[in-house]
């Protein structure tokens, strides 16, 4: 019984999560996703995983680009995406986060690209106030 409840355990604990963490608050999982809106059309999205004890960058942009989509509508362009994975807990081995972040501009917005460009780059100088990224 104990080995099943630790197989559903790892399962969920390594699946996307697709909490929205605009309010503030976290999931005690450690995924979910934020967004910014910083033009017509042009948004900074984070996404991240549940813990796990493997990194799984396609959980994290299966749900950046469902959060895309949704902001965007299906015609969107990815103008820049990184990803990282760090430790949920310092020290605590086994216990990884996966985490894309990027911005994306529908092909709706009045703004040209390099337009979108110039706010990305405000963004970035800005320095990015996200619940979701660890300190480097």
């Amino acid at each position: 019984m104990k080995l099943l409840f630790l197989i559903l355990i790892l399962c969920v604990s390594g699946c996307a999560s697709y909490k929205d963490l605009n309010d503030g608050r976290r999931n005690n999982l450690g995924g979910g996703f934020q967004d910014q809106k910083l033009g017509d059309g042009l948004f900074y999205v984070l996404a991240k995983t549940n813990w796990a004890p493997w990194e799984n960058f396609s959980g994290a942009n299966s749900t950046f680009l469902k959060r895309a989509t949704e902001l965007c509508g299906a015609d969107y362009k990815v103008l820049g995406k990184d990803q990282i994975s760090y430790e949920s807990l310092p020290g605590m081995r086994g216990y990884i986060i996966s985490q894309v972040e990027g911005y994306v501009l529908s092909s709706k917005s009045s703004l040209k690209e390099e337009d979108a460009k110039k706010l990305m780059e405000a963004h970035r100088r800005k320095g990015i106030p996200s619940v979701g990224i660890k300190p480097r």
